[in-house]
């Protein structure tokens, strides 16, 4: 096992900066309107070749979205949705003090691990916009 990973490091070590360059563009590219109103990245800025992506929604209107993107674009984002993250039910409002938000389809938020690895970084980022 430890060999395999000193191979597989040793196929992609020169890959990494060109796979973290493309996160980055990624990110950058979706960060716009109207997009970032019902998804965000944490970190906002990547730190890596991994972030994660939150989602705003309810799970199962999610789960069928991701479901017609598999079949019209052959296109997986995510092997599962993980739950809601670590801010899901708190905003800040604005006094200092973290109020609990109403649970609703709006305030809902999931998130997925995305890996930009050797077989997602060959992926235009035109075809993660459409």
């Amino acid at each position: 096992q430890w060999i395999d990973a000193r191979e597989q490091f040793r196929d992609l070590a020169g890959s990494f900066q060109k796979r973290y360059a493309k996160l980055h563009e990624l990110v950058q590219a979706m960060a716009g309107e109207p997009i970032r109103q019902i998804l965000r990245f944490e970190p906002p800025t990547p730190q890596s070749c991994m972030i994660h992506v939150y989602l705003k929604g309810a799970e199962h209107v999610l789960s069928t979205a991701h479901e017609k993107v598999q079949a019209n674009c052959r296109l997986k984002l995510w092997n599962r949705l993980r739950g809601p993250g670590y801010q899901l039910h708190f905003t800040d409002s604005g006094n200092g003090d973290t109020d609990k938000c109403r649970e609703s389809a709006e305030t809902q938020e999931f998130y997925f691990e995305f890996n930009m690895g050797p077989a997602n970084a060959q992926i235009p980022i035109s075809v993660y916009l459409e």
